[in-house]
């Protein structure tokens, strides 16, 4: 869905935040990563894992890895990142959480929100899952910081070998330059937690440009709602079971979340919305806040709708 002509009522902006550091991370010092693709295989898509330990707690909602894929296609085209606690016998038990993303090429640090919020307590172990449609590459570094790893096969976890995950976690929801979420979050009738990011850099000329939902119930309605008030205060919705609006709501925009895996062309609980950005300078420096709202089928609230945080974007 692209709508760039909107932009032409945009206010004056807020200021630009750069990325906030990870309250975890493991191989974070370069950008050195594996020369390694996993493979393709009609049984579906790769779900490897590694074990991390945190040695104080940490309160998890979003992780990247450093990963890439070239193979970029209507389908394959999205990857997933997991949480997963350990089963007692160092393997991956129950899992936590997950966000999902659309790929976007190059090699660097791809991730997503979860839709979850996940406590992880000091000194236990945690696995990091990730989860590939094929063609990836694997997010480890070579000579790095080893840790044991599993591989998932018609559904069980083998535990073998070891590798140098490259992760970042993140104690707050994903952001960056020009791109600050804010606003409350609310959880659906499941217990899934709906989020927004917007994994591109909102500068002027970006038409790859776009806002992405994470966590939602499969295949609903989903609204994006989009604003240019700055200063809009945040409320809890009328009917709803304590969902939030953070936005002036003047432009609204309507889609559907998907229900597939990672090779489908929407997958689960994942929305997409393209915005490509206008050329002319005269744009640097402009605002517009986004949400999302998404029919919760499972929901007895008057309105059946969970809303995701906010994000206030301002162009450079």
């Amino acid at each position: 869905m692209r709508f760039a002509p909107l932009l032409s009522t945009l206010l004056l902006a807020l200021p630009a935040a750069a990325q906030s550091a990870p309250c975890l991370s493991t191989n974070d010092l370069n950008t050195t990563v594996s020369n390694l693709i996993y493979s393709s295989s009609t049984a579906g898509p790769n779900r490897n894992a590694w074990q991390i330990t945190p040695t104080s707690p940490i309160t998890v909602q979003a992780v990247q890895i450093f990963t890439g894929n070239a193979y970029i296609a209507p389908t394959r085209s999205f990857q997933s990142i997991e949480v997963w606690d350990d089963n007692g016998q160092g393997a991956p038990g129950t899992r936590l959480a997950s966000g999902t993303w659309r790929i976007q090429g190059p090699v660097d640090w791809h991730g997503a929100n979860l839709d979850a919020i996940v406590a992880m307590q000091a000194n236990t172990p945690y696995w990091i899952a990730f989860v590939d449609p094929g063609w990836s590459t694997v997010p480890v570094e070579p000579g790095g910081t080893t840790m044991p790893s599993a591989r998932q096969s018609g559904g069980t976890w083998t535990v073998g070998g070891t590798g140098a995950l490259k992760a970042r976690l993140f104690c707050g929801l994903l952001d960056g330059q020009g791109r600050v979420p804010f606003g409350g979050l609310c959880a659906g009738a499941a217990g899934n937690i709906g989020t927004l990011a917007t994994p591109l850099a909102p500068s002027v000329g970006n038409t790859a440009f776009r806002f992405e939902g994470s966590g939602f119930s499969p295949t609903t309605l989903m609204f994006l709602a989009m604003g240019f008030v700055p200063q809009f205060p945040t409320f809890v919705i009328p009917g709803t079971a304590g969902c939030y609006q953070s936005t002036d709501a003047s432009v609204t925009v309507v889609g559907f979340s998907g229900g597939g895996d990672v090779r489908s062309s929407s997958p689960y609980g994942h929305v997409q919305f393209d915005l490509p950005l206008p050329t002319s300078p005269a744009f640097v420096g402009l605002y517009f806040s986004a949400q999302l709202a998404g029919l919760d089928a499972g929901s007895t609230a008057a309105v059946p709708f969970t809303t995701s945080n906010a994000m206030q974007v301002t162009l450079f």
